[in-house]
C-alpha cells in the first residue's frame, strides 16, 4: 500500500502532472519479524518475509521512499530497529480476532511501545480496540478486506471496520488489481469519510512537506 499514485496513473493513462511532488511511503511492508506466513499450507513451510529491517529500509530509500515504516504482524520489533534512522516511524499490522475464528487485518501507524502493548491487549475485542485507536488519534487502515486468503467474513465483519476506522487500503501490490478496484469502489460507497481516506492513501500531494508529521496529519483526516 504505497502513498503514491504515479505508477498506477501511468498504467491508466492519467496525466502525471506534479508527480515529483508526491510524498512516497509504502504503508504495508513486512520483515523477518512477521514470522510464519499466515496462509494455509504456507504457514507450515515459509515465513511472511525473509528480509531484515535495515535491508528493507535501504531498499525503500533507494526506490525513492520519503518515509519508511514496517507493518509486521502483531509486533513492532522490526520497526523499532529502524526508529533511529532518518524518516522512519513505527507501525504494525494488527490481527483483530472476531467471533467464530474470523479475523481482520488492521494497520496502525506511528505508534509508541505503550500504545502497541495496549493494542495487543485489546485485539480480541474489536469495539474496544477501535475506540482506543480513536481516543489515541492513531491512524489505522483495514487491509485487503475482500481477500479470501485471510479467511471468510460475514457482512457484519465488513461493516465493522468501514464504520469505525478512518482508512481503507485500496492499493496493495500483492493483490490483483480487480481486488484493489473493488476496495476503492467500496471506499467511495461508504461515504465522504472513507472517500477522504482513499485519497489520503493514494495521493498525498505535499510539495516541500515530506515529513512524518505531515503524513500523520493526512492519515488522520478521517479522524478529525
Amino acid at each position: 500500500m504505497e502513498a503514491d499514485l504515479k505508477n498506477r496513473s501511468k498504467r491508466q493513462g492519467v496525466r502525471d502532472e506534479g508527480a515529483d511532488d508526491l510524498m512516497r511511503c509504502d504503508l504495508h511492508v513486512h520483515s523477518w519479524y512477521s514470522g510464519p506466513a499466515d496462509l494455509p499450507v504456507l504457514k507450515h513451510i515459509g515465513r511472511e518475509c525473509y528480509s531484515e529491517p535495515v535491508a528493507l529500509y535501504e531498499q525503500a530509500r533507494r526506490r525513492g521512499m520519503d518515509l519508511v515504516t514496517l507493518t509486521d504482524h502483531d509486533t513492532i520489533e522490526g520497526a523499532l530497529a529502524l526508529a533511529h534512522l532518518p524518516d522512519a516511524f513505527v507501525s504494525e499490522e494488527v490481527t483483530v480476532l472476531l467471533p467464530g475464528g474470523r479475523q481482520l487485518h488492521v494497520n496502525v501507524f506511528d505508534l509508541s511501545e505503550r500504545q502497541h502493548e495496549r493494542i495487543q491487549a485489546l485485539r480480541r475485542d474489536p469495539e474496544a480496540l477501535f475506540a482506543y485507536l480513536a481516543e489515541e488519534r492513531l491512524p489505522a487502515s483495514v487491509n485487503h478486506l475482500f481477500s479470501a486468503l485471510t479467511g471468510e467474513r460475514t457482512l457484519a465483519d465488513l461493516r465493522l471496520p468501514l464504520g469505525r476506522l478512518p482508512l481503507i487500503e485500496t492499493l496493495n501490490g500483492s493483490m490483483p488489481e480487480g481486488h484493489n478496484e473493488y476496495a476503492r469502489r467500496v471506499g467511495r460507497a461508504a461515504g465522504p469519510r472513507a472517500h477522504r481516506a482513499q485519497r489520503t492513501l493514494g495521493q498525498l500531494r505535499s510539495p516541500h512537506r515530506r515529513s512524518r508529521a505531515h503524513l500523520r496529519r493526512r492519515l488522520l483526516r478521517g479522524c478529525a
